[in-house]
């Protein structure tokens, strides 16, 4: 009786230690962007041009950019147990520009995540901005020691990055704060 209770004390504890991200979640008309039909297939349920002229008024370039496309994309995170996630990715006409933001999964729909309370609902709550043309795009890390997005697979871009190295790739990270 003694190693069952043990056991079941063990199970319990072991569940509440691990971080649920949709804890985070706000499940509201709001929050919600788009749902899922099927397997790669995705219906936004938000006005697209209306979020790219909010993204294109709200993010901090030095010259105005025209966003032109809007997506959902699906992709698995570099760590040492790869997972699917789900993010927006808005870009500009040449691609050199792209802008994700991580969306949560629930059911069939995705939504954003708007809370900044700690590291883990922070770095899902951000955008992140990928400057450049050869293979730069949203990438998200997940490991022991490095938690986060990323424009390139290689981590030089997030730890030790030198402003004197020119990378082909640039990653920025912004947070928009709504009324």
């Amino acid at each position: 009786m003694k190693i069952v209770n043990f056991i079941i004390l063990l199970l319990i504890i072991s569940c509440s230690s691990k971080k649920q991200v949709s804890q985070y979640l706000i499940e509201s008309d709001n929050y919600l962007f788009a749902k899922e039909l099927s397997e790669n297939q995705y219906e936004i349920l938000k006005d697209t041009v209306e979020f790219k002229q909010f993204l294109e008024n709200e993010l901090p370039f030095k010259t105005k950019i025209n966003l032109t496309k809007v997506e959902i994309k699906k992709q698995l995170s570099i760590s040492d147990k790869p997972f699917p996630y789900f993010f927006v990715k808005v870009t500009n006409a040449s691609g050199e520009i792209s802008i994700s933001k991580w969306l949560e999964k629930k059911g069939n729909k995705l939504y954003f995540i708007e809370n900044y309370e700690n590291e883990e609902a922070s770095m899902r709550s951000n955008y992140t901005i990928c400057k450049g043309k050869e293979k730069c795009g949203p990438e998200f890390f997940y490991t022991d020691s490095i938690k986060g997005w990323n424009c390139s697979k290689e981590l030089i871009c997030l730890v030790g990055q030198n402003d004197s190295i020119k990378l082909p790739c640039q990653t920025y990270k912004t947070v928009i704060l709504r009324d």
